[in-house]
């Protein structure tokens, strides 16, 4: 597999600029005037688990800790409340917290946003300290203003575009698909409103992308900046919830697949593998000080309950690409064609999409367990966040293979497939509306009527190619070069 696939002469430097500066004026058009995005300077409206990630960060600010036992009760409460909990042999606090095994009231999510977030709520702390009459009842600690936290979450988004942008010239060898694809993704993805939620959603997809740069497109000139980009991508991850585990090690996987499987360069591993050592010793660390065990688990068992179950596995499986209240396919309908993409991917360039699978698909397993697999929020697609820009990949895959080589045949099947998309929004004419903890017995109909659907899907693509695609192809600049002049005529 090559180092690089597209070689960024000046005029393409400047192009690329252009096309990541029209996203970014794009994009912030598109959230400008959204409640989401003014809540931040306004009247802070904040739900779900974002109150949850403020009281991490407010406690690191605070006092450099996570024990939130300070926001709800003075220290002899605090004692007595824990006392009560240990006589009981219990160790739930409320809803999403647990007593530590050495006191201290914590929350079962994981840090790794506060961490992330702390820089800039520290600086509206300061500037805008907070004021009890201006802050909602429950998060009275808020500074006036959250300018500053929101120019961060605004800025994370930016670099998830310049980032992705560059992966996809990268992958497609092409500019003009690749803003395509940009614009796909700001205008038919969960990204716009969940980068300026309180969830680690668009964060996670920043550091995924960090380290699928490092892996696919890397910095030639800066080695230890690509390797650290590597580094922080997979290390990081774990930091905002447990179930990203799997797509760090995808990424570590495709990472060793790519320097030592294709390259054989076993001693440029070494320091990376020392390094992300290193960074899973506080990680593990952090389970051990409030649960006494090591486990990444741990803190769910002491909260005492389950928040994955076999059982729903199919459900999530399928519900996630084609259930009509949250399939991806329903609601961001170029998702589908990655599907196609997958297939001319693997003709054209297995190394690259094997190492591709090797990061979505362990993570989509683990999340297709996961209770609720939805979400449980809107717009569908949180869990699925971290993998659109993979799916975006393909995409354009599908779109590069019928540019480079049209065929008719080709583009009616892709129309088809546009068309059914749009009667299926506008009139349901199959029941997909899935469960989300426990199968019922219309919800293995809705399986089988889902393996139908995805089975006829592959049974177009690769029966076309057979039969359809390969006659007549061509670039497609030349499709209608019958309408140039000829010399003489």
């Amino acid at each position: 597999m090559p180092e690089s696939r597209f070689v960024f002469t000046t005029k393409k430097r400047i192009l690329f600029f252009l096309v990541w500066l029209l996203a970014v004026v794009f994009f912030t058009q598109k959230i400008d005037h959204t409640i989401l995005f003014r809540r931040f300077v306004t009247h802070r409206t904040f739900t779900g688990d974002e109150p949850k990630y403020f009281r991490m960060v407010h406690s690191l600010w605070k006092d450099g800790d996570l024990d939130l036992s300070d926001l709800w009760m003075d220290g002899q409460k605090i004692k007595e409340s824990e006392d009560r909990y240990r006589e009981k042999g219990q160790r739930r606090f409320g809803d999403f917290y647990i007593v530590g095994i050495n006191g201290g009231i914590f929350p079962i999510h994981m840090p790794g946003l506060a961490f992330w977030i702390l820089p800039p709520f520290s600086l509206d702390m300061a500037v805008s300290p907070p004021v009890a009459d201006n802050a909602p009842s429950n998060l009275a600690f808020l500074p006036r203003s959250l300018f500053f936290t929101r120019l961060w979450f605004l800025l994370t988004a930016v670099a998830v575009l310049g980032l992705l942008l560059r992966l996809c010239i990268w992958f497609t060898r092409s500019l003009i698909v690749s803003s395509l694809l940009l614009f796909f993704f700001i205008s038919y993805s969960p990204f716009p409103e969940y980068s300026v939620k309180i969830y680690p959603g668009v964060t996670v997809a920043a550091f995924t992308l960090m380290a699928l740069n490092g892996i696919f497109s890397p910095f030639k000139k800066h080695r230890l900046f690509n390797d650290g980009m590597i580094v922080l991508g997979i290390g990081f991850l774990p930091w905002f919830h447990q179930r990203f585990i799997p797509l760090s090690l995808g990424l570590l996987l495709a990472f060793f697949y790519q320097r030592v499987g294709i390259k054989g360069n076993l001693k440029k591993i070494l320091p990376v593998c020392l390094l992300l050592g290193l960074m899973s010793l506080p990680y593990f660390f952090y389970f051990y000080s409030i649960t006494g065990s090591l486990s990444p688990l741990s803190i769910s068992a002491v909260y005492g309950k389950v928040f994955a179950r076999l059982s729903t596995f199919l459900l999530g499986f399928f519900g996630h690409l084609l259930s009509e209240r949250e399939g991806i396919f329903w609601w961001y309908p170029w998702t589908l064609f990655s599907l196609a993409g997958i297939f001319w991917s693997w003709k054209e360039k297995k190394h690259e999409t094997l190492l591709l699978l090797m990061v979505m698909v362990p993570y989509y397993l683990l999340i297709s367990i996961g209770i609720p697999w939805s979400g449980g929020t809107l717009p569908p697609g949180r869990f699925l966040l971290p993998l659109f820009p993979v799916f975006l990949l393909f995409c354009g895959t599908a779109i590069s293979n019928l540019v480079r080589r049209f065929s008719w045949s080709k583009t009616s099947l892709y129309t088809f497939l546009i068309i059914f998309i749009f009667f299926y929004r506008r009139f349901r004419f199959i029941d997909l509306d899935f469960s989300y903890s426990s199968m019922t017995s219309d919800d293995v109909v809705r399986m089988v009527a889902s393996m139908g659907i995805l089975f006829c899907f592959f049974l177009l693509i690769y029966g076309g190619n057979k039969i359809f695609f390969t006659r007549q192809e061509r670039n497609i600049w030349n499709v209608f070069s019958f309408m140039k002049k000829k010399p003489g005529s």
